[in-house]
């Protein structure tokens, strides 16, 4: 989760968050990496998502960095995951380059987006890796709680694969996450349109305070939304969601 949302280190997670790790793990099991995979996890957030991604098989490296840790964070995640390296900026990094690049809603949050992800791409990609990005989608659901997040912006399928081309890469495959949910966010975008909030508040993943039988329920609903969503994009069909994504390569 984006690092100010996080309120309890020891707190249930948000289904959505949990959702979106075992749909982004069905995702890469599709990408059949090599088995001494190494990962950079870009904007990595507190860390917990990728290291829950790559548990039922650890990578040969997971790397991640995120501008906005604190050295006691980044102390307490090398001690939580003593195998993965983390900093907070890229250039702490050890020079090398990774068959996988994770930007899980990072770019929304970078003015110049197509240069930092060109820059990381060139840096950091090995020849045959592959770069998985997910951005909020559609800019017309852009709310106050984007703002809060310091969002620059939201993006479709078509617009996330345009900024992919611009930055030098290939998209491969792309669609869209959690179907189920775009009506909720349109009433709420439409509703804040028509009453302004006086003020920013923190309503994000981070608040929620559910019990383990509904969010166990609702985590595997939203799944099952998702999984729908990847069977018919594989089909050329996409349907719109929450969350647009796209795997994409080097440029031939």
């Amino acid at each position: 989760m984006d690092l100010c949302e996080k309120r309890d280190q020891h707190g249930q997670r948000h289904p959505w968050e949990l959702a979106r790790i075992q749909t982004l793990r069905h995702l890469i099991r599709t990408l059949k990496l090599p088995p001494n995979q190494t990962v950079l996890d870009a904007g990595c957030g507190d860390g917990y998502t990728a290291q829950q991604i790559f548990a039922p098989v650890q990578p040969k490296q997971l790397t991640g960095f995120d501008i906005y840790l604190t050295e006691e964070q980044i102390t307490h995640l090398h001690q939580e995951y003593p195998h993965s390296t983390y900093a907070n900026h890229a250039d702490q990094l050890p020079h090398q380059q990774f068959d996988l690049i994770l930007f899980l809603d990072v770019l929304e949050h970078i003015e110049f987006e197509v240069d930092v992800l060109r820059d990381h791409a060139e840096k950091f990609l090995a020849p045959d890796g592959a770069v998985l990005i997910t951005v909020p989608a559609f800019q017309s659901l852009f709310s106050q709680h984007d703002v809060y997040l310091k969002h620059y912006r939201r993006y479709s399928l078509g617009q996330l694969q345009k900024m992919v081309r611009s930055a030098g890469l290939t998209p491969v495959k792309g669609g869209y996450l959690f179907g189920s949910l775009l009506p909720v966010r349109t009433l709420s975008a439409l509703y804040q349109k028509v009453v302004p909030p006086k003020e920013l508040t923190a309503k994000g993943i981070g608040q929620w305070t559910g019990g383990k039988a509904l969010t166990s329920l609702m985590t595997n609903m939203l799944y099952t939304d998702n999984r729908l969503l990847l069977a018919l994009s594989r089909l050329g069909i996409h349907l719109p969601g929450l969350t647009s994504w796209v795997l994409c390569k080097q440029q031939p």
